[in-house]
């Protein structure tokens, strides 16, 4: 899970809220097929249920798609570049456009 998926838990000094983990996809060439989803599903996480996938666009491009059990604003921001990438409100799933090797930091709220 950590080391292809690359799902790593947040930091927990600010538990329960915001949900914070890492996605650092690191698909082998072999699964970088466009077209084809990846998914970790029902995964518990500080209170919620979790799931997270990949969706193969072409190259290294990725959509990647986050979902959770109760409604939350989603923020998501790139290490390397800060290229910071917000939902537009409260809804239970975002998908934003990726890389394959890159490194994603994850907050999900509540909308409060």
């Amino acid at each position: 899970m950590r080391q292809i998926f690359g799902f790593i838990e947040g930091p927990y000094l600010h538990a329960p809220t915001p949900l914070t983990f890492e996605l650092r996809p690191s698909l082998p060439a072999a699964f970088m097929v466009p077209g084809r989803e990846y998914w970790l599903t029902n995964l518990p996480y500080r209170g919620s249920r979790l799931s997270l996938g990949y969706l193969v666009t072409g190259g290294d491009a990725l959509t990647i798609l986050i979902a959770a059990n109760v409604p939350r604003r989603g923020g998501v921001v790139e290490a390397r570049t800060k290229r910071e990438q917000i939902s537009d409100g409260v809804r239970e799933s975002d998908e934003i456009g990726g890389r394959n090797g890159e490194v994603y930091i994850v907050e999900l709220r509540p909308d409060s």
